[in-house]
């Protein structure tokens, strides 16, 4: 827990928890070494492991931006996304079951929230952040919020040469109304260029090994800034989903 909350306490509030951790050992009957080790101990398995996931992918991304390596960064950038995305659906599970892009996706499996939660992908879980303002237009800055729109329309001009100027523009304008948004289906489409077969169907042209490297960094920045913002908002639902979890554990004979 204290990697979790880390940004959010000082030292002191640290070093608090850990003096309580004896008496929570007892209480829930745990044996755990740290708070990370009693919230992997107290969740369902199936969302310590998404949440273990999540870091395993950041520390990968980080590690491809520093060998320089921006297009494995990409991949492992949007998989941390997509893993702390999930997370927070499945933490706040009646919330995303009530959202437009839940509904349509479930279809017949509407009440089995597992069975559809775990078939989606990053741009469903972007749809359903947007529904929810999980990542607020005002995540990123003014000067990016300008630049942006005429550089969407740039790449998508020279990257996807079989869409309609329409449909160009209308990408170019939800840059302007919602840049975290539209920057979170950027590191999406960076991240599904590993598929070699879209190069040849969308007529796309590999120019250098350093086609990507620009917009790379772009996507990349995009993910740092998100990153934040979601790890906000699932220290809040993870510590709120805890509590409950710590409470039944307790309270039951």
């Amino acid at each position: 827990m204290c990697a979790v909350v880390a940004n959010s306490i000082n030292v002191d509030q640290i070093e608090a928890l850990k003096t309580l951790l004896p008496t929570v050992n007892k209480l829930l009957n745990t044996d755990a070494k740290s708070w990370d080790e009693l919230v992997d101990a107290i969740l369902p398995p199936r969302i310590s492991t998404i949440r273990r996931l999540g870091f395993i992918y950041e520390q990968q991304m980080l590690l491809s931006l520093e060998a320089k390596a921006y297009f494995a960064a990409c991949v492992m950038g949007a998989s941390m996304l997509e893993a702390f995305l999930l997370l927070l659906c499945m933490l706040n599970s009646n919330t995303v079951a009530s959202t437009r892009r839940y509904q349509d996706r479930a279809g017949k499996s509407i009440d089995d929230f597992d069975a559809t939660i775990f078939r989606l992908g990053l741009e469903d879980f972007v749809e359903i952040s947007a529904e929810l303002n999980w990542v607020p237009a005002s995540l990123v800055d003014e000067g990016w919020k300008a630049a942006l729109p005429d550089d969407m329309r740039e790449l998508l001009a020279s990257r996807h040469r079989n869409m309609s100027k329409a449909k160009i523009e209308a990408y170019a304008s939800s840059v302007a109304r919602n840049p975290a948004y539209s920057l979170m289906l950027l590191l999406n489409m960076m991240r599904n260029k590993v598929h070699p077969g879209k190069w040849v169907r969308q007529n796309h042209e590999l120019q250098s090994q350093e086609a990507f490297s620009t917009w790379a960094h772009v996507a990349l920045f995009a993910a740092a800034h998100i990153r934040d913002c979601l790890l906000q908002q699932h220290q809040a639902a993870l510590l709120e989903y805890c509590r409950g979890l710590m409470l039944a554990r307790i309270t039951t004979p």
